[in-house]
């Protein structure tokens, strides 16, 4: 008796119309679930990973890929670039910044480390590249080149920093960094 109950019960359950749309659907997911662990398989059985060849699976007449090098032409140096660290470093970091620039500011401190880690090693060129839609961003690289010629080098490298603080700071407020405010900012007098 038991066993006719339980093929009623297994029949009005698939042929509930509720019931049938899970069952396709975990129908379903469990072909994708396999067919992703075949594909696995024959990928890992051949050896090839990401569908690039690898050095141990490489055939043995590849030729070795190339070593890197140098670039061909080094960047010219101009007398107006602002250089921090050794000006004879082999490896040059040439910035084009914008100072109101939310992704340059995040990028300074890291510029910063690199030649501090690196002494000697590398230098820091910084050349400014104000873009048209940062409202305040000439005037303030035009700033910042006043400081330069009034305090020199190390005035412009304290400056930097200061005013990206600054800027970072401001909560949204266009008044903070006015012209008139730039050069009070500077501390130079």
């Amino acid at each position: 008796m038991e066993k006719v109950s339980d093929r009623k019960n297994i029949s009005g359950l698939l042929s509930n119309s509720s019931f049938q749309p899970i069952l396709i659907g975990v129908v379903i997911i469990g072909a994708f679930f396999i067919g992703s662990l075949w594909t696995k398989v024959q990928i890992l059985e051949k050896g090839v990973s990401g569908g690039s060849p690898t050095a141990a699976n490489a055939p043995a007449n590849a030729p070795a890929a190339p070593a890197p090098q140098a670039a061909a032409v080094a960047p010219k140096l101009d007398k107006d670039d602002h250089i921090r660290g050794d000006k004879k470093a082999r490896i040059a970091l040439i910035e084009y910044s914008d100072l109101e620039c939310p992704f340059c500011k995040t990028f300074h401190p890291t510029a910063q480390k690199i030649v501090d880690d690196y002494k000697g090693k590398v230098m820091w060129v910084y050349r400014h590249f104000p873009l048209s839609f940062h409202a305040n961003a000439q005037k303030e690289a035009e700033a910042s080149e006043c400081v330069s010629s009034l305090g020199g080098e190390d005035a412009f490298w304290k400056y930097i920093p200061m005013l990206l603080r600054l800027e970072y700071h401001k909560a949204n407020s266009r008044n903070v960094l006015t012209p008139e405010n730039l050069l009070k900012k500077s501390k130079i007098r």
